[in-house]
């Protein structure tokens, strides 16, 4: 992407904002569309080698920032190294205790070691984050642990040293934050690193430092050094001192009792028994959810990562008007939480601010030289800095009318360059639509995953493919360049992954499930029954020291299952609010449940045939065939899709063009590509004058869904919804009445759909995700559905054991 960047310091304007931020003055940056910006920011931090902040409104806008800068900074090896860091907001309620992402924690310490470091670098943050106060600089600067191989430390001064900076103890290790000990061997996930790492010792020495996979705990990098530091931003690493004790003490004191002069004795004993619990956390260096609420009694003086950047750093704000409107939002935010939790003895009154008040007149970063980048100038002298370029138009998937829009900017000798990372796909949609003289680069990447020298930019007149991704594209007009994105061409593109970290993923397998269980956890085994996981244990066989689950069941019987028999260890799934009887290793009573298991499951077996019966003689509705709208649809999708993704769209276009409702099973993992087969079909019998439901088990699958359906398909006239807990109850009234009316196509929910209330005009198409993932009840509604209907059923568990089958819902073992 370096010649890219290099495009921009032939532009004047360019330029002028260097010599601006140079002599400290800064300006107001004008005529800069789409990820223009980002390449304008690459370009200056390239030239100046200078730290950069980046302040945008909110976080969505931080991390689009983030992926285009992402794409233009980094390094030939696309890690740490880079220069680049996202500094996000903790997207939890103001000035409560709630549970905070640990990547998020991780992503905001690594930002401010990399300022404390003073090499130069891009912090991109919202202005959410920079107002929430943090540790002070010295804090931080001493709170770190280096490890290296041949040091002199013991596994239990290193698990005291860990447990001072925060790390909670949990066997194995799934996320950031957490630390395990079996031996001579600790495993800890340090919050600022992609993966965990396993210290082993020989005695008091540290013998090997590797990082290992979190899913299948296996080691796999060797380290000669490591550095570990907070798991959170307000960790205190030396002893809590009598001022501030007396000072949190007399604080509490005086808020209970106003509380009680005001008649609010409840709120008054809440509060004191808040404190005191969190008084005997601090004390004993305990780290926990809400600490940072106690900063400004913790430290002489808080922070802001403005307070982290060095003398010469030099500060982008993106649209300053649009800032300062979310300034005031916020303002009004932390006013009304802050005063409603006080009232309620829910938090202790401070004696600062945790969260800032942002003034544009005079924000965090005043004195630094700062450019602004807006769409529309907000100043006349000095007169703001034009770059005059241009956006492209969005062409939302309609092929033809892009591909005419292509020739004709060849014609007029435009240089044209597309970023995307599906280049065979878009090689193939240009072949087919005659746009030939294609200058394109080999595949980019091998099993290394560094990207290969990309080919120069393209002449006027020619097109160019690069492996690469920006968010939006643009024209220069100055340099006849046209730089176009997934975004112009189809309407969507995927968003990026932040943080680079892999935790633990649920899918369908019995290792992905051990990464989930800590010590007390209930589990099944496949032949003994339900007992309890008792954590990883080591013991010898022979010479071998090898690893063991051990699981406890009744009286003092005790199992260890090889951790090569995982796949014999389920976690336990049952009613809620019911706990099980432990079985004993050598009663009858596990053989006779998985007995009337087994029943059960033929029932159910014998049910689901008649139901079958009654959908083949029910009266069905064949789909139109494949219009020309249905083939932009697919040939909107950006990525190429696999044999097995066409054979199942084929599959199951064939069966819906047939006067005999579908029952289709789609099977395959989680990331393989079932949601767009999904998206086809639901086309399809939108295209059929049919509406489609979109059933997923939780709230969140179901929002992602939704995303994703309203991506792909709303650029083609198709109105999708949702319904879930996360919309008001006046948005949900809306939408069923548009749904009785015919005008919504696509609805996605939860079990919310299948109320008695939910009416549809003409549903022809029923999509379940993980079916086996409702209760009965629920079970019983989609039935009732399905009779008339084509049925789209998509998991990624297609056969679970009949036991597991029993105890989540499709039988009841009674």
């Amino acid at each position: 992407m370096q010649s890219l960047i290099a495009e921009f310091e032939h532009l004047a304007a360019r330029g002028v904002a260097a010599d601006a931020l140079v002599r400290g003055s800064g300006g107001q940056a004008i005529g800069l569309a789409g990820s223009s910006r980002a390449v304008l920011a690459a370009s200056l931090f390239r030239e100046l080698q200078r730290t950069m902040l980046i302040v945008t409104t909110t976080t969505g806008v931080a991390e689009t920032w983030y992926s285009d800068l992402h794409a233009l900074l980094r390094g030939p090896a696309d890690d740490l190294a880079s220069p680049l860091r996202l500094f996000p907001a903790l997207q939890t309620l103001l000035y409560d205790d709630a549970g905070v992402d640990s990547q998020l924690v991780g992503q905001r310490l690594e930002a401010m070691e990399a300022l404390l470091r003073g090499d130069p670098c891009v912090v991109v943050a919202p202005l959410a984050a920079l107002l929430h106060r943090t540790l002070p600089r010295g804090a931080l600067a001493g709170a770190e642990l280096d490890l290296a191989v041949g040091q002199e430390l013991s596994p239990d001064a290193l698990l005291a040293r860990l447990t001072e900076l925060g790390y909670e103890r949990h066997d194995p290790v799934v996320q950031p934050g957490q630390v395990a000990v079996r031996g001579g061997i600790v495993d800890v996930f340090p919050v600022t690193a992609p993966h965990p790492l396993r210290v082993e010792f020989w005695g008091d020495e540290i013998e090997s430092l590797r990082t290992f996979e979190v899913n299948s705990q296996r080691s796999t990098t060797p380290r000669e050094r490591a550095t570990i530091t907070l798991t959170r931003e307000s960790i205190r690493t030396r002893a809590l001192d009598a001022e501030a004790v007396g000072a949190i003490g007399a604080a509490c004191d005086e808020q209970a009792h106003e509380l009680e002069a005001a008649g609010r004795t409840l709120e008054a004993k809440r509060l004191r028994a808040r404190t005191a619990r969190d008084l005997r956390r601090l004390e004993a260096e305990e780290a926990f959810d809400g600490s940072d609420h106690y900063l400004p009694f913790l430290y002489d003086e808080v922070a802001t990562l403005v307070d982290y950047l060095p003398p010469d750093a030099v500060i982008l704000v993106d649209e300053p008007t649009q800032l300062a409107l979310r300034g005031e939002e916020l303002a009004r935010e932390i006013e009304v939480v802050y005063a409603n939790k006080l009232a309620g003895g829910a938090v202790l009154a401070l004696p600062a601010p945790i969260y800032l008040r942002y003034h544009p007149t005079q924000p965090p970063w005043a004195g630094l030289p700062t450019l602004e980048i807006t769409a529309e100038p907000t100043v006349v002298q000095p007169p703001p800095i034009d770059f005059g370029l241009e956006p492209l138009p969005d062409f939302s998937g309609e092929l033809g009318r892009a591909m005419e829009a292509l020739a004709a900017w060849r014609e007029e000798g435009q240089r044209l360059l597309f970023l995307t990372h599906q280049t065979g796909r878009l090689r193939q949609i240009l072949l087919t639509h005659d746009v030939a003289a294609l200058q394109t680069e080999d595949e980019p990447a091998g099993d290394d995953d560094a990207p290969r020298p990309l080919p120069p930019l393209p002449h006027k007149g020619e097109l160019t493919i690069w492996d690469q991704r920006l968010a939006r594209g643009f024209m220069v007009p100055a340099r006849d360049l046209a730089v176009l994105t997934d975004q112009e061409l189809f309407g969507w593109r995927r968003a990026r992954l932040f943080g680079g970290r892999k935790l633990a993923q649920r899918n369908s397998t019995a290792l992905a499930s051990l990464t989930e269980l800590a010590a007390g956890d209930l589990v099944v085994h496949l032949h003994y029954g339900v007992g309890i996981y008792a954590g990883l244990v080591s013991r010898m066989i022979g010479d071998q020291e090898r690893d063991f689950l051990q699981i406890d069941y009744a009286g003092t019987d005790k199992l260890f299952v090889p951790v090569t028999e995982l796949d014999r260890v389920q976690r336990y799934l049952g009613p809620e609010g019911k706990t099980p009887s432990l079985n004993g290793l050598g009663d009858s009573r596990w053989r006779r449940t998985t007995a009337k298991a087994v029943r059960a499951s033929q029932e159910t077996a014998r049910e689901l045939l008649r139901l079958y019966a009654r959908r083949s003689q029910a009266d069905g509705r064949a789909a139109v065939p494949d219009t020309k709208r249905q083939h932009d649809v697919e040939a909107a999708f950006i990525y190429e899709e696999t044999g097995d993704q066409l054979k199942a769209i084929a599959d199951i276009k064939r069966d819906m063009e047939r006067a005999v409702p579908m029952d289709r099973l789609l099977v395959g993992d989680v990331g393989y590509g079932k949601t767009e087969v999904a998206v086809r079909a639901a086309y399809k019998a939108v295209q059929s004058g049919w509406q489609v439901a979109v059933l997923a088990p939780t709230t969140i699958l179901a929002q992602q869904h939704h995303a994703t359906f309203a991506e792909r398909l709303g650029s083609f006239g198709v109105r999708v919804e949702v319904l879930s807990r996360f919309r008001s109850r006046k948005e949900q009234q809306q939408t069923l009445a548009a749904l009785r009316e015919g005008e919504v196509q696509v609805v996605v929910g939860t079990h919310r759909l299948l109320s008695s209330d939910v009416e549809f005009k003409d549903l022809g198409l029923l999509v379940v995700d993980e079916e086996q993932r409702f209760g009965v009840k629920h079970k019983e509604r989609i039935k009732e559905m399905r009779l008339g209907v084509d049925v789209l059923t998509m998991t990624a568990t297609p056969i679970p054991r009949t036991l597991n089958a029993a105890m989540i819902g499709v039988a009841v073992i009674v």
